[in-house]
């Protein structure tokens, strides 16, 4: 019998380490635009996600290896994020000052 019915198969966003991306930035290989925020475009023109990731969203994550949080500043579009790594990424953006 041929099964019938609506499939929605399940979204599986890519994982992305806020540590790891710091180490993507200090080495050069994802630059981090002043005018807008990082997308899922720049995480695909740096090759840190493949052509099939780029269409199921980034995953904000931290390992909390990084005690003290965030050397760069960041502006970070992504689908999904933990508490932690939302937290890391704000407590950045009060401590950096202002021009």
């Amino acid at each position: 019998m041929p099964k019938r019915g609506f499939h929605k198969p399940k979204k599986e966003f890519c994982p992305v380490y806020l540590d790891d991306l710091e180490e993507h930035i200090r080495s050069g290989r994802l630059k981090v635009p002043e005018d807008r925020p990082i997308t899922v475009k720049d995480f695909y023109d740096a090759k840190l996600i493949t052509h099939r990731q780029r269409h199921s969203g980034i995953e904000l994550l931290t390992t909390g290896r990084n005690i003290k949080g965030l050397v760069t500043p960041l502006r970070i579009e992504a689908q999904r994020a933990t508490h932690r790594a939302i937290a890391q990424v704000i407590a950045q953006c009060h401590r950096t000052p202002k021009p």
